[in-house]
């Protein structure tokens, strides 16, 4: 019946709109939405969706708007805008994706119809009116179409206008355009481009973003993306969800690099990032609750900016952080009811694949990124910080869904997925406080309720009152809180803490129990606290609320007050609490109504003022680490020193924070070079104070105001050097110290004053321009004045006395007018260019000071205080020895006044003179070639026996002391005497004999340097063969010998010898004179001239002589006359010339007996040959020439380089049928290694090639019979060539190292003699001729013949034989 009844209405009824305010639907729903960067966020993740790659975000002022097209591309001049301050009036996002299709432009204007693909992130469809909560009418671009949103008459219906943009050409890039509908300032910058960085670190497609300021960028950020690498699944690990709807099927990582190029432009708006405290466990630590855990507390107040130089600003820095994405892909498996349900909220189907990603960043990620962050110039930390793991817990590891959430992880990494968001906001904002009698009603409700839940003890049956309390507290479900009553409202009992009268005074935030209901509710009280849920104020709980509010002046003395008291009562853990409450309490003085509000951490407050020390004005400026004084004088000075470890406020901080520019230049009146009050009251303080004050710190205070102009005078403000005091009244336009106060400068005050600089007399230019230009002052004036003010003169105006020309001569002084007339200006000089005015000086025409007063009278005495202080400024007392010397060097009468001056001040003034010093002036009076003269002291000698070697001698009318204090040497020195002798030598034989004679008494004097050079000279006369001249030969010393010698009558013709007597031979021989020749004289005569040499030798018996001694002393010999004797054609060679002996008349028949003729011949040792091989010599006699056969020459010339013949010999052996098994050469060898023993005994000059025992062996000594043997013989030496071919009857012939090999002719009879050189020249490097001889001596004399000559054979050959006796041939 209802249902017919109802349907009957329905039918019978009409319909009608259901109308909606646009405006406030808008309005209610970004009411829920996120107001930080609400905007971007959603522009942000519309661009990802739409795969844009890049996105550019630009902030215009007025001015960037109101360009003209024709200015368009221009740079915006000026100076850089504040961007903390600067308005912007438009906002514009870009991206370059997908541009808008229809069915996108339809949805945009659609409110709450969300994106029905499921791999976008848009759920609800409101993302994009996120735009009005800053504007009121969006203007969108995209692929040559716009669209318009605006409210319709301005009422509440949102309309919108389409339509397509002018030109051809399409745009990539899709366009927001935002008015805002109040300009507002910038977003702070620095924490805008932190919320891009980490917003695009999850976005699938987007890559970079730009920020700009009008035409600036400010920011660059990019995303590069690696490749990823598949993983294995970890065993041990559950892939599949509890309920089974998800599964893991794959893991991969992904590289991620993101950097970022910021403007230091945008450091400028950042503020410091908050510091960390860690507690430490102690007696605070567990009565406030801490234990030993290691809660870290930030500081709830930031810094001040960091200070960046503006023109710094536009100078881009490069940041970038690397980090590893780990995935993981799952499969979704979900009931129908469940994809029913999500789609019915989010107005798609659920996705059936799903990706969960979490940023690792690794250790060396992880340590790079840190010590990038602590490398950072600013306290702002990485702009990139945000990105690295939270390790430490110092930041918030966000949950993101394509952009971050305010959802945390828990842990170190950044966790993204396909989550279903929500829109509500963080927070809400507190509303007004609650009217005080509301409150009181509230309390007493709340009582109520307390006292009817008190369980009391049951009658007759306590066991149901335990029953009901155990049943009331244990219904709550674990977890739940338990409400209850506080100061804050209702909260949990949890969070409601017991209230303490000692920390009433400073928190006001925290929930605390009402104390009035303390009393009527102590059982209930009681048993919360015995659950453990209504709990004491811990430490956590006053740090947390000092973290969040600033305490007022009152508030922080109460905070202060229970601290010390805390303190004083248990010191444990002390330290460590102390800096969490100094790290998190903020004090704030002032009022906003005065304009001087401001906010002081207390973990900056350093010292303290001690109101009964120094009188620091306190109404000046004042250190920013200075606790209020409002706050300190509430305590006593050891409470702050002891519980908070502040310092007093020490004077010198005090004026090294006024003296600070950025400090004294805010307000006129504190200025204090400008302010002559406010100077005066800073040097009253200092005055008082001054001494109190340490050494160190007097020094620090007047190197903090010597240099400011701080000192009122009656000429203005002015540097201490710049003012005087007023008693110095010299001068009537001087700054004298002016204090505004009237305070006589006395004492302390005036010490201050002195400190500083002040002058007490008159500075040093003023007085030199009075002297110089006035000419009122003379110079004993200005004595008597710098004596009287001595003590006070610095030694920068003592050293300007001496450097400045100030003192006129007495000569110039007494010139006043010129030659016309006019007055002449006087010239004056520096006080060391002139001498004390004594009438010596006056004599020698010396510069002297003008002394005289302006009476014109002179009353100078050395004594007294004014001469005393100009020789302590440099008044030269006494001429310099090269001044007076020089003066010495004119002529009379002023010489001798010098001279007699010199040498009578010697000792007390020129003490320090020597005639090298002096060598170069010529005053020295002396005698020179008879007459008198001047000279220099180094050319004259007091001995007067010099003079007639033609030396200066010095003057014999001098004083006696003359010689000994003009440093006059007695004798010359040797090298004047080498270069007299050099220059001027004695020519005759009665001059050498008196000259050298008289030298030889000095020989001692002579270095054996000089006495060398002596040897070289051309000084010794000797008579001239030529008959030419009648000149004497002059020759050096090593160049003669003494007569009376060993010397022979050709050595006579070669050499000269001299004898001047025993005292002039004494001297010459000191000087390389010999008695005879030296080999070496000999061998370098020889190398002089060969030729004549042996011509004067006259027969080569002599000259053989002289050979034979040089070769018997060759190793005396220096290494160049030795080589000059290899090269030089000196030794004698001899070769044969046939000649035959007939009767001329008639014809020469065969068998005439042939005849020798010897030819010599001086020749280079490459041109003789020593002879060693008789047959060759033979052969060839008439083509070479050889050395004579003398073993002392042989050697001789071997040394030198002849050649052996033997060597210089090539031999080739040819010969015919070999005899075989031929007795001959068996007992040939057996003979020569029987004999060989006996000769090797004999030969003892030369060691052999090869020994016996391997002669022996066969195969090493072969003697082999051919029926004829024959040699040829070449010789090619010295031009000489020739080659001769004979028979023989042996030769001996060995290849390199092998066997030695006798060859024997079967034709002839054995040739002793030829065998025995032929195996000579294999067995020795070098052999004789007698060696051959006396080996075939040997091999053809029988044993008995040779027992009977001497031999030992028995002993020789049994040696050899193993003692068996030899066999007898």
């Amino acid at each position: 019946m209802a249902t017919t009844t109802k349907d009957a209405l329905w039918n019978s009824g009409r319909d009608e709109a259901v109308e909606v305010n646009q405006r406030a639907l808008i309005d209610k729903v970004l009411a829920r939405y996120s107001g930080e960067f609400a905007v971007f966020r959603e522009l942000l993740q519309n661009s990802d969706d739409a795969h844009s790659k890049a996105v550019e975000i630009r902030f215009k002022t007025k001015r960037c708007i109101g360009r003209n097209s024709s200015s368009e591309g221009q740079a915006l001049g000026g100076r850089l805008p504040d961007l903390k301050t600067a308005l912007v009036y438009r906002w514009v996002f870009r991206n370059n994706g997908i541009i808008f299709r229809d069915e996108d432009w339809s949805r945009l204007k659609k409110i709450a119809e969300g994106n029905p693909d499921e791999e976008k992130i848009g759920a609800f469809g409101v993302g994009f009116y996120s735009l009005f909560s800053i504007t009121e009418e969006p203007f969108v671009t995209s692929g040559g179409q716009w669209m318009g949103f605006y409210w319709k008459d301005r009422k509440d219906q949102l309309f919108v206008r389409r339509g397509n943009l002018p030109g051809q050409s399409k745009d990539p890039w899709t366009t927001f355009e935002m008015d805002l509908r109040e300009p507002a300032p910038f977003p702070v910058v620095f924490d805008f481009i932190r919320f891009l960085i980490s917003s695009i670190t999850f976005m699938a497609h987007l890559r970079e973003v730009s920020v700009y300021f009008e035409d600036k960028r400010l920011a660059h950020l990019t995303k590069d993306v690696g490749i990823p690498k598949q993983l294995a699944m970890p065993q041990g690990l559950r892939p599949t969800s509890p309920r089974g709807l998800m599964n893991v099927e794959g893991l991969k990582s992904t590289p991620l690099r993101i950097t970022a190029e910021v403007m230091n432009w945008v450091y400028s708006t950042a503020t410091e990032k908050p510091k960390q405290i860690k507690p430490k466990p102690g007696f605070f630590s567990s009565l406030f609750g801490l234990g030993g855990s290691s809660i870290l507390q930030q500081a709830a107040f930031p810094s001040p900016h960091p200070v960046i130089n503006e023109s710094d600003y536009l100078v881009v820095g490069q940041y970038s952080v690397v980090l590893t994405i780990f995935t993981a892909e799952a499969d979704v498996k979900l009931s129908q009811d469940m994809s029913a349900e999500l789609y019915r909220l989010t107005k798609k189907n659920p996705s059936r694949a799903l990706k969960y990603q979490l940023i690792y960043t690794g250790r060396g990620e992880y340590d790079a990124s840190k010590k990038e962050d602590s490398a950072q110039p600013y306290g702002t930390g990485s702009i990139l910080q945000g990105l690295r793991a939270d390790l430490d817990g110092s930041g918030s590891a966000r949950v993101f869904i394509g952009h971050a959430t305010v959802q945390t992880t828990g842990l170190g990494g950044h966790m993204a997925s396909r989550f279903i968001p929500t829109v509500e906001r963080e927070s809400i904002d507190p509303g007004e406080p609650p009217n005080p009698e509301l409150w009181k009603c509230f309390y007493g409700k709340a009582g109520h309720n307390l006292q009817f839940f008190t369980f009391h003890p049951s009658t007759p049956s306590g066991i149901v009152s335990g029953e009901m309390r155990s049943a009331f507290f244990d219904c709550a479900v674990l977890g739940q809180p338990f409400p209850i009553v506080s100061s804050a409202g209702i909260k949990s009992a949890l969070d409601v803490r017991m209230p303490d009268a000692g920390l009433s005074g400073f928190l006001r935030d925290l929930p605390i129990f009402p104390e009035e209901l303390l009393g009527s509710s102590k059982s209930m009280v009681a048993a919360l606290r015995e659950k453990g849920m209504l709990q004491d104020i811990t430490f956590v709980d006053v740090s947390k609320e000092l973290r969040e509010r600033p305490l007022s002046e009152e508030e922080m003395v109460a905070c202060l007050r229970w601290w010390i008291d805390r303190s004083e009562r248990d010191s444990t853990g002390i330290n460590g609490t102390r800096q969490q409450l100094l790290g998190a309490a903020v004090l704030t003085v002032g009022s906003s109504d005065a304009g001087d509000k401001r906010t002081i951490p207390l973990h900056a407050i350093q010292t303290f003022l001690n109101p009964r020390g120094v009188a620091i004005p306190m109404d000046g400026p004042l250190p920013d680490h200075l606790l209020p004084v409002g706050v300190s004088r509430k305590f006593k000075l050891t409470q702050l020193q002891g519980s908070l470890q502040w310092r007093e406020l020490t004077v010198l901080e005090w004026v090294q924070h006024i003296v600070d520019p950025a400090v004294y230049t805010q307000k006129s009146e504190f200025n204090i070079i400008e302010s002559p009050d406010w100077a005066d009251r800073v040097l009253r303080v200092l005055g008082r104070c001054w001494p109190t004050l340490s050494k160190v710190n007097q020094t620090s205070v007047v190197g903090l105001l010597n240099k400011l102009a701080c000192i009122p005078t009656s000429a203005g403000m002015k540097t201490p050097n710049e003012a005087y005091f007023l008693n110095v009244d010299i001068f009537h336009d001087l700054p004298t110290v002016d204090l505004p106060s009237g305070v006589r400068i006395k004492g302390n005050l005036e010490r201050v004053l002195v400190a500083l600089g002040v002058r007490k007399h008159v500075d040093l230019d003023i007085l030199i321009n009075q002297i110089t230009k006035t000419g009122d002052w003379t110079i004993p004036d200005l004595m008597r004045y710098l004596v009287s003010v001595k003590s006070m003169l610095l030694p920068v105006e003592m050293e300007r006395l001496r450097s400045t020309s100030v003192f006129p001569k007495e000569a110039a002084a007494q010139q006043t007018e010129n030659e016309d007339g006019t007055p002449r200006e006087v010239e004056r000089f520096k006080v060391y260019q002139l001498y004390e005015p004594l009438d010596v000086f006056r004599s020698l025409g010396l510069p002297i000071i003008d002394w005289r007063g302006k009476d014109g009278r002179q009353r100078w005495r050395s004594n007294r205080a004014e001469a005393k202080f100009l020789f302590n400024l440099g008044l030269t007392r006494y001429p310099p020895a090269v001044v007076l010397l020089g003066i010495a060097a004119d002529g009379e009468p002023q010489r001798t006044v010098a001279l007699n001056y010199f040498l009578d001040n010697f000792r007390r003034k020129y003490i320090g003179y020597t005639a090298h010093t002096h060598a170069n002036i010529a005053f020295v009076p002396a005698i020179h070639k008879g007459e008198r003269t001047l000279a220099k002291p180094l050319e004259v000698f007091s001995n007067p026996d010099w003079q007639w070697f033609g030396f200066p001698v010095l003057d014999p009318t001098l004083r006696r002391d003359a010689a000994n204090k003009l440093d006059i040497r007695k004798n010359p020195p040797a090298d004047q005497l080498v270069r007299h002798l050099e220059l001027s030598p004695p020519t005759t034989e009665a001059q050498a004999r008196g000259l050298f004679g008289f030298l030889s008494r000095y020989i001692s004097d002579f270095p054996t340097y000089e006495l060398t050079k002596l040897s070289t000279m051309h000084i010794v006369p000797t008579p001239n063969d030529s008959l030419k001249s009648t000149d004497p030969r002059m020759l050096t010393p090593n160049k003669c010998y003494f007569k009376g010698g060993s010397a022979s009558r050709f050595h006579s013709k070669l050499f000269v010898f001299v004898d001047f007597g025993a005292g002039a031979n004494r001297f010459l021989k000191a000087c390389g004179t010999k008695g005879e020749p030296s080999v070496e004289d000999i061998a370098l005569a020889l190398l002089e001239d060969p030729q004549r040499f042996f011509q004067l030798a006259e027969e080569q018996d002599s000259y053989l002589m002289e050979l034979r001694n040089i070769a018997i002393n060759f190793r005396s010999l220096s290494s160049n006359t030795l080589t000059r004797l290899k090269n030089a054609a000196i030794l004698i060679g001899s070769r044969r010339v046939q000649r035959k002996k007939f009767d001329e008349a008639a014809d020469p028949i065969d068998g005439d007996e042939v005849d020798w003729d010897l030819e010599y011949e001086l020749l280079a040792a490459n041109k003789v040959a020593i002879v060693d091989d008789m047959i060759t010599l033979q052969q060839f006699s008439e083509d070479i020439f050889c050395a004579p056969q003398e073993d002392i020459l042989e050697d001789f010339y071997q040394s030198l380089g002849c050649g052996r013949l033997s060597d210089l010999v090539r031999e080739e052996y040819r010969t015919t049928q070999e005899i075989y098994w031929d007795k001959m050469a068996q007992q040939v060898r057996s003979l020569i290694l029987e004999r060989l023993p006996l000769f090797l005994h004999e030969h003892t000059h030369a060691a052999t090639r090869v020994s016996l025992a391997w002669l022996n062996d066969d195969s090493n000594f072969i003697v082999r019979s051919f029926e004829q043997v024959t040699v040829t013989r070449s010789l090619d030496f010295a031009g000489a060539k020739s080659s001769k071919t004979i028979e023989r009857s042996a030769v001996a012939r060995r290849a390199g190292e092998g066997a030695i090999q006798l060859w024997l002719a079967g034709n002839e009879q054995v040739d002793m003699y030829e065998i025995a050189t032929s195996l000579c020249r294999l067995l020795f490097d070098t052999y004789k001729v007698n060696d051959g001889l006396l080996f075939m001596m040997v091999l053809s004399t029988d044993l008995h013949a040779l027992r009977r000559q001497g031999y030992n054979v028995d002993r020789i050959l049994g040696q050899h034989t193993g003692g068996s006796k030899p066999p007898l041939s």
